[in-house]
């Protein structure tokens, strides 16, 4: 598989910043660090860049399925997975809710694309994103190329760029 990240035009959403947050942001450009998760599913211990390793990731950090901000991303993650299709990006929410939590929600509400599961506060804000009890839940969403790097940085808002940053994605890698 080629892992060619000039297939990803880089895009900076200024007048859509990334929120929440807390010390230093992330920004479009930068190498996405690497954390362990557990999937909610089967529970299986997995890392971002063994994701990156089949291609671009999609990766959303929610404060919790009972998040009504959260929730309504999620249902726009759906809706985008039509504009992803034959483009080999993987999708994955993370949330620091626990894996049997997240399967319950699952089955009153479910998702065609993987849930996983992190404790680890760190993790969040390595990201730049809060998830403290006193912070105003909203979702953040990251779009990686298959080298790590970040290509955009999205809150609810979705505009235009989201729509020629996939563009630029092309078709899938074939194995």
């Amino acid at each position: 598989m080629s892992k060619n990240s000039s297939a990803i035009e880089p895009v900076d959403l200024d007048d859509e910043p990334m929120f929440p947050v807390s010390g230093d942001q992330l920004s479009v450009g930068s190498r996405a660090p690497d954390f362990a998760f557990k999937t909610a599913v089967g529970e299986v211990s997995l890392t971002l860049h063994s994701l990156l390793s089949n291609g671009p990731v999609l990766l959303n950090f929610i404060k919790g399925t009972w998040c009504p901000f959260c929730q309504t991303h999620m249902g726009r993650l759906n809706k985008w997975r039509g504009q992803l299709k034959g483009k080999s990006v993987s999708s994955v929410v993370i949330s620091n809710e626990s894996p049997a939590i997240i399967r319950a929600w699952l089955k009153v509400h479910p998702m065609d694309f993987m849930f996983g599961s992190v404790v680890d506060p760190k993790v969040f804000s390595s990201f730049g994103v809060r998830i403290d009890d006193q912070a105003f839940a909203r979702p953040a969403t990251f779009l990686i190329d298959s080298n790590g790097e970040i290509r955009l940085i999205h809150n609810l808002a979705r505009g235009s760029r989201w729509e020629s940053t996939v563009g630029h994605l092309g078709p899938a890698h074939k194995p």
